[in-house]
């Protein structure tokens, strides 16, 4: 199996205020939270990491409910939060809450999992560049809306949404230039390397 990775990315929030929404978190759902030393590597490391008052958070490799507390995040801290993955390296994802509301969201595979799904389906995994731009303070629609296009693997090899991105489509790397743009920094990088702060996140695995 490749790279599986999942973040979230706060907008308009400090390091503390993620800290302790986290916190909450971990600890409505029978968990802890604390700071740790360690890597991305570690199953139960957090990774937390600031740029222009956005906050990017990777989750432990073994939390599978990334979307349940971006949209968390989202509600009590009263700001946008993207629920990021990277699925088996085929491809990169997200999904954006404002309130605790789905705002948009976006897969370059609409039918990776589901091959039969309905056209509009499909549509709902489209993306809208102008929802994401207006939560983001000062990000333009046009910088982000070339990200957001079905992956045509005949065509696509290659190419880049931008001429200055370092990853092209096809490649679920692609996924560090859009967040460079929101802008959000990404804690683990294409070599494993971390950046950030670690803290220790435990939350039981969910029954279901």
């Amino acid at each position: 199996m490749g790279l599986i990775l999942s973040l979230s990315g706060i907008i308009g929030a400090s390091d503390q205020d993620v800290q302790d929404g986290l916190r909450q978190y971990a600890a409505a759902h029978g968990g802890s939270f604390r700071l740790k030393a360690g890597t991305a590597r570690d199953n139960q490391i957090l990774v937390l990491d600031s740029l222009h008052d956005n906050v990017s958070v990777v989750y432990p490799g073994d939390f599978f409910e990334w979307d349940d507390a971006s949209m968390w995040l989202s509600e009590r801290l009263s700001r946008p939060a993207f629920s990021f993955h990277i699925h088996d390296e085929d491809l990169w994802m997200f999904v954006l809450f404002r309130a605790g509301e789905v705002i948009t969201q976006f897969n370059p595979i609409p039918d990776y999992w589901f091959e039969d799904l309905t056209e509009e389906e499909i549509r709902n995994w489209h993306g809208d560049a102008a929802a994401i731009a207006a939560c983001v303070p000062g990000l333009k629609a046009e910088k982000i809306a070339r990200y957001l296009k079905r992956w045509d693997f005949d065509s696509d090899q290659g190419v880049k949404a931008y001429p200055d991105d370092q990853f092209p489509f096809l490649d679920c790397w692609q996924l560090n230039d859009f967040m460079k743009r929101i802008p959000l920094s990404c804690p683990v990088d294409a070599d494993g390397n971390t950046s950030g702060t670690t803290c220790e996140f435990i939350v039981p695995e969910k029954n279901h």
